[in-house]
């Protein structure tokens, strides 16, 4: 291990570097992705320091800079060198999944430890709602694996909008990064398919958070009350309130204990519908991508296998099977749709003859199927869906690999589950388009 002032060092060179070059362009902000990429590709952080040794230099090490009251990024962040117009940090990254979002900075990032898919979106608005929201199409433009050693630029605004899907435990990065630029604001967090919110729009009207508390509060405890306090936020309060509390009957109707019935909903949706018109439509797509994601993300938690990792982050990321049978070609030799296979086989699992576990998709039936293993019908079903069959061409499919005629009175349940695969963590992968 390097000693305390070596690792300085590094940073304290790297920075004067930067520093030094920027100067030279009388700090023209649109020249700083590139002085801040090239100083890092010129001498990366991977070949110079380890995580370890940044750790102790910020430990025990005597010329640690101030540690930034700006947003925090990572968990922990730590600033090893500033001045008053950029400064360089060391992010932490456990199982942190960044959400699709563009910067109000600019600057370059290191892969330091660690790997992660980088995804990259245009937004096209179609209507600017308010200074808070905005509504369009998210569209995905393209998807990298990046390892230790790697360096990408940041630029502000809408010319890179990314998230990062963590693949390793921890994973750490080395930012070279501007304090918030003027004009760049706000700094938009995106929700697919069509909603671009301002992430700080909640320290405006204070109030919001603690009416998301209170609806936490009442959901189980005080029904009537809840119901009375959504339909009057539906009512009154602005279209970034109405979503979010939208948003909570959601997630309560989707995940146990279900406390919210799933016609709630949809009454909450069409009295946004009545009051909002076309703006609250992009709700329910938004909502349901929403659900999605978080139950992806929950599933990463317990999830340590690299390659299911990596499998869990282009389920999360990609929009459509082929971007996502793309990456799994990259990384692994063979037929990328039989790896897939694979891995979700490896993912499943059986919790008794009549119920099966396949990501975020609960299957419990009330008595096992006759001459049927219900996780490898589960499988097949995926496996065929995979390759393009849907509704009786799927169902034929799967018969035919039952001779004896298993299926011959299932098509119902076939039809069921084909459904509820199609609707889950596994939408993108049997999506053809």
């Amino acid at each position: 291990m390097r000693d305390h002032d070596t690792t300085q060092s590094y940073f304290a060179n790297l920075g004067r570097r930067v520093h030094e070059r920027w100067l030279a362009t009388d700090f023209d902000g649109r020249t700083f992705p590139e002085i801040a990429l090239a100083a890092l590709r010129e001498a990366p952080p991977s070949e110079n320091v380890t995580y370890e040794e940044v750790v102790h230099a910020f430990a025990f090490g005597t010329g640690v800079p101030d540690q930034r009251p700006e947003r925090a990024f990572g968990r922990p962040p730590i600033t090893v060198f500033r001045t008053p117009r950029f400064y360089i940090e060391v992010l932490c990254w456990m199982d942190g999944t960044t959400a699709i979002h563009q910067h109000a900075f600019s600057g370059a990032f290191h892969v330091l430890e660690g790997s992660s898919l980088h995804s990259r979106y245009r937004f096209e608005v179609r209507r600017a709602v308010s200074h808070e929201v905005e509504l369009g199409e998210l569209v995905f433009a393209e998807a990298e694996v990046l390892r230790a050693g790697d360096s990408r630029p940041i630029h502000p605004g809408r010319e890179l909008i990314h998230a990062l899907f963590h693949l390793d435990r921890p994973s750490i990065s080395v930012v070279v990064r501007t304090r918030f630029l003027a004009g760049h604001t706000p700094q938009w967090l995106y929700l697919p398919p069509h909603l671009a919110i301002d992430p700080l729009a909640e320290q405006t009207h204070e109030s919001t958070p603690r009416l998301v508390e209170i609806l936490d509060a009442f959901v189980a405890a005080r029904p009537a009350a809840y119901d009375r306090l959504l339909d009057r936020l539906v009512a009154e309060r602005e279209l970034l309130v109405v979503f979010q509390a939208i948003q909570h009957a959601y997630d309560h109707a989707t995940s146990p204990p279900f406390d919210v019935a799933q016609e709630r909903v949809a009454a909450l949706l069409d009295a946004a519908r009545a009051r909002f018109g076309a703006p609250a439509d992009a709700f329910r797509p938004t909502l349901e991508a929403s659900g999605r994601i978080a139950s992806i993300a929950t599933l990463r938690n317990d999830v340590v296998d690299v390659d299911h990792r990596f499998f869990l982050a282009l389920l999360m990321n990609l929009p459509s099977r082929a971007a996502i049978l793309d990456q799994v070609a990259a990384r692994v030799p063979g037929d990328p749709a039989a790896t897939a296979v694979r891995w979700l086989r490896e993912l499943v699992k059986r919790r008794s003859p009549t119920a099966v576990s396949v990501l975020d998709l609960e299957i419990e039936l009330d008595e096992p199927l006759p001459g049927v293993a219900l996780d490898e019908l589960v499988l097949k079903i995926a496996e065929a869906a995979l390759t393009g069959a849907s509704g009786e061409a799927l169902h034929a499919r799967l018969a035919a690999g039952y001779p004896g005629g298993e299926l011959t009175h299932l098509a119902e349940d076939v039809r069921g589950l084909e459904e509820g695969l199609r609707s889950g963590a596994l939408k993108a992968l049997l999506d053809p388009g």
